[in-house]
């Protein structure tokens, strides 16, 4: 299947270790994933970065819960 999806957001879906891969498989190039952190996460921007290496470029909105937003390159 060809990525066509400007956005993608997941809540309660999976792990981010997990979550991305489904959302990457779907977004274009540009298309950006808002993945709900929730407050287990101890520092969602370095998880969003480690799960994502250099497919993404990954940002914290400061909220509560956090949100990441991981933009696919």
């Amino acid at each position: 299947a060809e990525a066509s999806a400007g956005a993608v957001t997941a809540r309660a879906f999976a792990p981010l270790e997990r979550a991305w891969p489904v959302a990457r498989r779907i977004l274009q190039p540009g298309g950006s994933f808002v993945y709900f952190a929730g407050g287990s996460m101890e520092d969602p921007l370095a998880e969003a970065r480690r799960v994502a290496g250099s497919e993404a470029q990954a940002r914290l909105l400061e909220s509560a819960p956090p949100l990441v937003i991981m933009t696919r390159r």
